[in-house]
């Protein structure tokens, strides 16, 4: 018997024991319960039995015939006994119907970034040492709530190299043109994210890059769309562990950026302790990074995770572009 989703209308095939999906909407279609599926076998089987004995023993019919018959009668009872199940909705789940909708929804479609990003944790400037964190707003459901994954980019890997200089480019080169111009943006996007550079500095040792991601909700974790919501890059994370000329050990931040419509919201700060937990194991003492003078919203986020302006910079990036910065620091205590 064909069956349908009761929430799109799409044709469906429910296995026995299997939990599947509807192929449409991906909406949890269930299974069909074996033991029913044995019961209906079984009674079948029986009916065809009595039958067949009935013919056999008072009627006296042929033995050939009284086979054939047996074997075409059960699966005539199996088949109309499931038959009736089917319609008494004993053998199908919820979201199966035996007849297609009339008016069916429109297919379910996966969470958008936004959604993802509603369902993680917003994190209190000022409370970032203790771990607080306050809820979104997106629900009391503490396991549909999702939390930043970090992906490192392992030397070598240059299909992941190429991923992160295709993704980092676009979000650096947008950033940089709005405090440097057009050219000196894509000079430096090309130093900082191409990905030559990126395979050099991996190579070379000390460097560390991450994609920052919104990941997928865990097994069994449904969505209120239904649909699983795939990974995501939101941002990346890049630094370098070395010792300065001071002596003192540090790490190095060369890259902490998100995506325009990841910002906000607070993910910044658990970025910051990604950071300070890669310096710590780097027994590095503090965490500095080059801020551009001009740019005063990275100022005051860096200030209010923590960090703390040390001192003025001037780099000499080369074909005659250089640029003045603030340098911060986050000491480790």
């Amino acid at each position: 018997m064909k069956r349908y989703c009761s929430r799109c209308g799409s044709p469906i095939n429910v296995r026995v024991n299997v939990p599947s999906r509807c192929p449409a909407c991906q909406a949890d279609i269930g299974y069909e319960p074996r033991w029913m599926v044995n019961v209906s076998a079984v009674v079948g089987i029986a009916v065809s039995m009595g039958i067949c004995a009935l013919l056999f023993l008072v009627l006296q019919a042929p033995k050939v015939l009284v086979i054939a018959l047996f074997f075409v009668l059960m699966l005539v009872s199996i088949g109309g006994l499931s038959a009736i199940l089917y319609r008494m909705g004993v053998l199908s789940c919820p979201d199966v119907v035996a007849e297609k909708p009339e008016n069916p929804t429109s297919p379910a479609r996966p969470e958008t970034l936004e959604e993802q990003l509603a369902r993680i944790p917003r994190f209190v400037p000022g409370e970032r040492d203790r771990g607080r964190a306050k809820r979104s707003g997106a629900g009391d459901d503490a396991a549909n709530r999702l939390r930043l994954v970090y992906e490192r980019v392992n030397a070598g890997d240059y299909a992941r190299i190429a991923e992160l200089e295709a993704f980092a480019s676009k979000i650096v080169q947008e950033h940089l043109e709005t405090l440097v111009g057009t050219d000196q943006a894509i000079y430096m996007t090309e130093r900082l994210v191409g990905a030559d550079d990126i395979a050099r500095r991996l190579d070379g040792g000390g460097y560390r890059y991450f994609f920052v991601d919104v990941p997928a909700p865990k097994k069994g974790v449904r969505t209120d769309k239904g649909v699983p919501a795939p990974s995501r890059h939101v941002g990346y994370v890049a630094y370098c562990e070395r010792t300065a000329r001071d002596g003192v050990r540090e790490l190095r931040l060369v890259g902490f950026h998100l995506m325009p419509r990841a910002r906000g919201r607070g993910l910044a700060h658990d970025m910051a302790r990604f950071v300070v937990r890669g310096a710590r194991s780097a027994d590095a003492a503090r965490v500095r990074v080059n801020v551009c003078r001009d740019n005063r919203h990275a100022a005051e986020v860096f200030a209010r995770l923590g960090f703390r302006q040390v001192g003025e910079a001037r780099r000499d990036l080369g074909e005659g572009y250089v640029m003045d910065d603030l340098v911060f620091e986050y000491r480790l205590g």
